[in-house]
């Protein structure tokens, strides 16, 4: 997991249009936005880690990654399916997920990357009473080792 979320984070880096680099962060919590983030912004954080011995002194790792998308309903209107002004969150969640799905990252050790689940976007009030709108996207990466 300690490589996994800088290699994701790295990945949208190079290849998100829009987005710059201090807007793509690796969070301690899935509601946490960052001094000067601007937006829209993408959360990375860590998830579950299953655990399965296998034949051959093997170990399958299953590594939950949480992404976080946030959006300034203040300043757009159109912030579910876009508009003149830019992406909307669903469209945003379009690219991560032809981005990361099936992509292993450069690691050969990553077996398989899936979205497991990709559930509605959510209103969301900030401290100051700023309004976003969220969206997360829930992947799965599968990592077989030897002892």
């Amino acid at each position: 997991m300690d490589t996994l979320l800088p290699s994701i984070q790295q990945h949208l880096q190079n290849k998100l249009e829009g987005f710059r680099d201090s807007d793509i962060y690796i969070t301690p919590d899935l509601q946490f936005l960052p001094q000067g983030v601007k937006m829209p912004c993408i959360g990375i954080k860590d998830g579950k880690v299953e655990h399965k011995y296998l034949a051959a002194g093997e170990m399958e790792y299953s590594m939950t990654v949480r992404l976080i998308m946030f959006l300034d309903l203040t300043k757009r209107k159109e912030a579910i399916v876009g508009g003149r002004w830019g992406l909307g969150i669903l469209q945003i969640n379009k690219q991560l997920t032809s981005l990361l799905e099936n992509n292993n990252l450069g690691n050969p050790a990553i077996q398989e990357a899936r979205i497991i689940e990709d559930p509605e976007s959510k209103f969301y009030l900030g401290k100051g009473k700023e309004m976003y709108q969220r969206k997360e996207l829930v992947l799965k990466y599968t990592k077989i080792t030897g002892f």
